[in-house]
């Protein structure tokens, strides 16, 4: 047990159960449960670009416009991590694409 475990302890959640009490239920949603309205995908897409594609796309060009003015370790670093967060983000829009407007095969049956 690591020192700051006492922190922690009244923080931890139920993932997987039912809601009652204390707990929070943070487990995905029945299988004929309904996605949320368009109008709420639309939004959620919306935000998903201006908020992650947007400012990365920012970051991305802000660290090439300015390469001169930084060490090459910061320079090295932060390309290497902007790399890694664009491939986290493509695979993130992949699922929201999928969750929000393509229609599972479980869904059509």
């Amino acid at each position: 047990m690591f020192a700051g475990d006492h922190l922690f302890r009244d923080l931890r959640f139920d993932l997987g159960g039912s809601v009652g009490g204390d707990q929070l239920d943070l487990s995905a949603p029945e299988a004929g449960a309904p996605h949320g309205q368009p109008g709420q995908n639309m939004i959620n897409l919306g935000t998903y670009v201006v908020f992650r594609i947007n400012t990365l796309a920012w970051m991305t060009r802000w660290l090439v416009l300015n390469r001169d003015l930084i060490p090459l370790i910061s320079y090295t670093v932060g390309s290497v991590g902007l790399a890694i967060m664009t491939v986290m983000n493509i695979v993130l829009f992949y699922r929201l694409m999928r969750s929000d407007f393509m229609k599972s095969s479980r869904e059509k049956e």
